[in-house]
Formats: C-alpha cells, structure tokens, sequence
C-alpha cells in the first residue's frame, strides 16, 4: 500500500529532476493504480500531492488537478492526515490562482484554508501559505503597491527577514516567486528579472 507513495515521489524526481516527463509520468499512474488496487484511501492525501502537484503539470493542463486536489484535502482530513490535507491546500491554491481561477471566490476558499491550517497546528503550510494569499489580494486591488507583497496578509520585508533568521529558504523562495509574478504582470520587467 504503501509503495503508491515511493512511486509517486520517483516520478517527481524523474520528472522535476531528470527531465524524463514521460516516465515520471508513468511512475505518477502507477501510485495511482496501487492506490486503487489496495484500496489504500489513507494514502491517497500524500500520493495526490505529489502525483497531481509535482507529476500531470508536466503532462497534462493545470485545470485538471484542481478536482483531485481538492478531493484530497477532504480524503486527507477524513482519515487523520492533516498535514497532507493541507498540503494539498496550498497546492490547489496554487494551481487555481495560476489557471485562472476567479480571484474573489478563490480568495475566499483561501481565508478558509488559511483559516483551517491554524486549526489543525499547520504552521509551516499556513506560513508558506501567506505569499499566496497576499498575491491575490494584490490582484484584486488590496494593496497600495500592487508589486510589493504588503497588506492584509503580509509585509513581505518581515517575512522575508523573517525567513531569512530561521533559514527557511522555501519561504523566501515562494515570496520572491510570487513578488517577480507580480512586477511582471504589472509591467516592471526589469525588476521581474
């Protein structure tokens, strides 16, 4: 049962590490099948993640992910996985906001995850989580400079100190990430660079 996930995060690396997309891809059905085969619904959370998150984005549209992932997070809360319900949260929210989601329901699905990651002493996805919902309140018009991460979410020069005290370089990563989207989208390109 429990090697659905072994072959998930082999897919992964042979996809995001290798460059072979095709049998990444391969490896990302197999986890699912195994999953399906031992009806192995307390690891369907974690292999979702990898499968629908770092594996079909190479292959298949974005779109497609979104129901899976959001079928994870209730598999995830059911069967006392919380950590990956949540994971899957941030990764639904991460592919809805880039396949065009619409910002204001989507905002409001985040405030509840958010909202939820608290509940269930999910930190570490709540704090990865903030950029995310800082960027689309900056898209929605909430911020008073719309390529600074600064608002109701966040200040992005306290996280990323923030960050940079506690070595968290994901966070750093994803904030950065989410400032250059930003510069980019409103036309400052050279700061985008």
């Amino acid at each position: 049962k429990e090697s659905a996930y072994g072959f998930a995060l082999y897919g992964a690396i042979t996809c995001g590490l290798l460059g072979n997309y095709e049998d990444g891809y391969r490896l990302g059905k197999l986890s699912l099948m195994l999953l399906e085969r031992f009806n192995a619904r307390h690891m369907r959370a974690r292999v979702f993640s990898i499968v629908y998150a770092l594996i079909n984005n190479w292959v298949e549209p974005l779109q497609s992910a979104i129901q899976p992932l959001k079928e994870a997070i209730d598999v995830g809360l059911l069967t006392g996985d919380p950590e990956f319900a949540m994971v899957n949260a941030q990764c639904y929210q991460g592919l809805a906001l880039a396949s065009g989601r619409a910002l204001g329901p989507l905002m409001d699905e985040m405030r509840a995850y958010s909202k939820q990651m608290l509940e269930l002493n999910q930190a570490l996805m709540h704090t990865l989580n903030t950029p995310v919902r800082q960027f689309t309140l900056n898209l929605l018009g909430r911020s008073s400079d719309p390529t600074k991460l600064v608002g109701e979410e966040m200040d992005e020069e306290n996280l990323l100190r923030d960050a940079e005290n506690g070595g968290q370089r994901t966070i750093i990563s994803i904030a950065l990430f989410h400032r250059m989207w930003l510069e980019y989208l409103f036309g400052h390109y050279e700061r985008a660079a």
